[in-house]
């Protein structure tokens, strides 16, 4: 007998709790067709993709469909064709692909003969079977979860951390499934030991720490995830910007036609039914605080120093960065701020270095000027007033231009649906829709500067002036730079000495003058 001829076992279930296609069945059928048929498949070549949806080929597959277009191997063995996927052009696209390389894809459980007309017939037939009974799965989850979304419920009834879930029972046939308990109403509970945790989250983030000092308090704490899991700073902002803890479900903008719902950042709120561990204003406060944040750069979201973000060089006017020197043994190390100009390119024409003890006393002394001025100076209030009115003029202007790029997108969409027969391909549609999202994104974080400048510039300063003053020795970095970055546009330095280097080449402070430019005023 001639040796066996070597293959692939391609093994997929959408959900690992799925007993009738278990990932065990699957190998049994595709070993006996292979042991009956005269293939081999080896324990390397055994493709298995777990708990992965069949609507795209964004799986393992992929890896054994490029080892037959290489020549590696000739077939790939599927239980059912339906395990190969459930979109009928993608599924038939990928064997077109297999079969021009030379291979085939074989069904162990469909004796469909590919060879012939009515065999290939057959197996479309199967692909779009496969893809109706996912549309009609997928209609009636649709179904579901409308329902509860009519109900202020979680749409997928999935576990919320702070909240415990009453009225639901694990299903005696699936202890991982959950049926309603008879006589029960389904609701979330705020948990007596996770709700102030998550209440706390919330509040700390506010004060101005960043996910990942959230995460890592967390994890000290041996507080685990709803999974079990650690925590890790994206998990930390999931589950804030959820807003769950605040009463609301965060849902897919349904106005969205989008192809992707799932990794679709156009989001709504709209309020649950559950009891919230957290006021409105703090929801309020926390929103306000990340649209702030997206317009920092990601290094100076949790910044290491107070001044991180905010000091710029004021001969190039390039942003100034804190650089920690190694010094000699038993002694502190030393910080420095650098125009990051002359860093990169050594170009900028005065390229400063100022100690960050220097530049704190220079900032604490002019903020404490700024509170003398506060207090006897009409002139500052003239130019808060001024500059809020500005600002409120731009930010009422971006609002204007972010509701005609909404109104863009809308007729982009009219049209593309009122000219389907159209010559226009529909990469064209996709393009400027992009470009439309790309500028939208841009107003998006302009307006939300405008919003704080203005705010800034229309509150009372002096109370968080005193604040800062009063806890200059005692706040942490992060809390610190986020006061200041209420009061303080820009701190600018000039240097006004001769640069000069140290033994082991280090640039030495020199002496330079330090600007404070309040964020009522303009650059200067």
């Amino acid at each position: 007998m001639a040796d066996p001829i070597p293959a692939i076992g391609y093994i997929r279930v959408s959900m690992k709790r799925e007993e009738m296609l278990s990932p065990q069945l699957q190998r049994t059928s595709i070993e006996q067709w292979a042991r009956v048929n005269g293939r081999r498949v080896a324990d390397s070549d055994w493709v298995i993709d777990l708990d992965a949806t069949g609507r795209n080929f964004v799986r393992k597959v992929k890896g054994a469909i490029e080892r037959v277009v290489q020549g590696d191997v000739g077939e790939i063995i599927v239980y059912r064709y339906d395990r190969w996927g459930r979109n009928a052009r993608d599924a038939l696209a990928n064997v077109v692909r297999v079969e021009t390389a030379g291979g085939a894809l074989i069904s162990a459980t469909e004796p469909l003969d590919a060879e012939t007309a009515i065999g290939r017939y057959n197996r479309t037939n199967a692909f779009a079977l496969a893809e109706m009974q996912s549309d009609i799965i997928g209609e009636n989850w649709r179904g579901v979860r409308e329902h509860r979304i009519r109900e202020q419920l979680h749409p997928y009834g999935r576990k919320r951390f702070g909240y415990t879930r009453l009225g639901r029972i694990p299903d005696e046939d699936d202890p991982q499934r959950t049926r309603k308990e008879k006589g029960a109403t389904e609701r979330y509970v705020p948990d007596p030991e996770t709700g102030p945790v998550l209440a706390g989250m919330y509040a700390d983030y506010i004060r101005g720490d960043g996910g990942r000092t959230i995460a890592r308090s967390l994890n000290d704490r041996a507080v685990p995830t709803v999974r079990g899991r650690p925590w890790s700073g994206r998990t930390v902002l999931d589950t804030l910007d959820s807003g769950f803890g605040a009463g609301y479900l965060r849902l897919h903008d349904p106005s969205c036609r989008c192809a992707g719902p799932q990794r679709c950042p156009n989001r709504v709120w709209v309020k649950g039914s559950h009891e919230t561990v957290i006021l409105d204003d703090q929801w309020q406060a926390y929103r306000q605080r990340r649209a702030e944040t997206l317009t920092i750069p990601p290094r100076h979201r949790t910044p290491v120093y107070p001044l991180s973000g905010l000091v710029r060089c004021g001969h190039c006017r390039a942003a100034m960065t804190g650089v920690r020197l190694s010094t000699r043994r038993n002694r502190p190390s030393e910080v420095q701020f650098r125009c990051g100009r002359h860093r990169h390119y050594a170009d900028c024409p005065g390229h400063p270095a100022v100690a960050l003890t220097v530049l704190l006393e220079a900032v604490r002394a002019q903020i404490a000027e700024i509170a003398d001025d506060l207090d006897a100076a009409a002139a500052v209030t003239k130019a808060r007033t001024v500059k809020a009115k500005d600002a409120r003029g731009l930010a009422e202007r971006l609002g204007r231009d972010l509701a005609a790029a909404d109104r863009k997108l809308v007729r982009l969409a009219l049209l593309r649906a009122q000219d389907e027969d159209s010559d226009l391909p529909p990469s064209s549609w996709l393009a400027a829709a992009a470009e439309v999202k790309r500028d939208r994104a841009r107003i998006e974080q302009q307006l939300a500067v405008a919003s704080r400048e203005s705010a800034a510039a229309s509150a009372d300063p002096l109370p968080v002036v005193t604040g800062v003053l009063q806890g200059w020795d005692t706040l942490p970095p992060a809390r610190l730079n986020q006061l200041l970055r209420l009061l303080i546009r820009q701190v600018t330095v000039w240097r006004t000495g001769d640069p000069a280097r140290d033994s082991r080449g280090h640039w030495l402070p020199q002496p330079v003058r330090v600007k404070v430019i309040p964020i009522w005023q303009h650059n200067a």
